[in-house]
């Protein structure tokens, strides 16, 4: 399975929850939290801007029309008040995000932001920069904990942004062999594919047998596990763009049938297509 070896973050390390947190942006201009995120339960927009950064496991991440399966050593930034969405392809995934709105820190972070060149930007870290990433992370933390002045918690998230700034010009691919990479983007490329795993592998010249080995390796689950998952998140991403049937849903997505779907997307999701139109319009307004 994916996984940092360092630096890493204990579970003990974890915060208890990231959503108190969030209440915090108004009056701080800032939030971060380090949890084992079970994902998103619905998608979401807010104000201010959001660095999200994998320490271990991996997701599927979409905003607005952007979709990625994010690991270890990734890092992604983008306009929080896009609609966007995480699910963990198996259980949880430990990530940190740093939720700020730009105008209330400082005009340089404005400026460090309109520096990248698109959000949402995805990188794989360069190795040589990860440990300074994850120090800086861990100050912000600390200082959030510790009730630090303003001063100094901008000062870090300004450091935080200009290191970005510059790992974004290095940056390298994820770590992940060529055919599970390519694989993953095949996926997200064609939701609507019926293909089972034998076909799929073979599309790929590789054996069934070490397309599971490959994935499992990488994710501790099966492919067709992950392309549930990426399936899944797309057809919750285009219930937030335009109202469609189940029927819709299901052929858009490669089921055979309304109570495949139906079935796929309550053990992803948690809950069934109706109750989650329902919470879904709750976030709309």
């Amino acid at each position: 399975m994916i996984a940092m070896a360092k630096p890493h973050i204990e579970r003990e390390q974890l915060d208890p929850t990231g959503r108190a947190l969030h209440k915090r942006v108004e009056t701080t201009g800032y939030t971060v939290d380090t949890v084992a995120s079970p994902g998103t339960s619905v998608p979401h927009r807010h104000a201010g801007v959001e660095l999200v950064f994998v320490h271990h496991g991996a997701a599927v991440w979409w905003v607005g029309d952007w979709m990625h399966v994010l690991v270890p050593g990734d890092l992604i930034v983008f306009d929080a008040s896009v609609f966007h969405g995480s699910r963990p392809v198996a259980g949880s995934y430990i990530r940190t995000t740093i939720h700020c709105v730009p105008h209330a820190i400082s005009p340089q972070l404005t400026r460090l932001l309109a520096a990248i060149p698109s959000l949402p930007c995805r990188m794989a870290l360069p190795e040589a920069q990860i440990p300074r990433i994850f120090d800086l992370i861990c100050r912000l933390r600390r200082s959030q904990r510790a009730g630090r002045t303003k001063t100094q918690v901008k000062r870090l998230i300004e450091t935080l942004f200009e290191e970005v700034s510059a790992a974004g010009a290095h940056s390298r691919e994820p770590e992940l062999h060529p055919v599970v990479r390519d694989v993953i983007r095949y996926m997200i490329e064609q939701p609507e594919s019926d293909e089972t795993v034998d076909q799929l592998a073979r599309r790929f010249f590789v054996s069934e047998g070490h397309l599971y080995y490959l994935f499992q390796t990488h994710f501790g689950c099966s492919p067709a596990r992950v392309w549930r998952a990426i399936k899944i998140e797309r057809m919750c991403r285009e219930l937030v763009k335009q109202e469609r049937s189940v029927d819709e849903l299901a052929a858009s997505s490669g089921f055979a049938s309304r109570r495949g779907f139906q079935r796929a997307f309550k053990r992803v999701t948690g809950m069934s297509v109706e109750s989650y139109r329902a919470r879904l319009g709750s976030q709309r307004h």
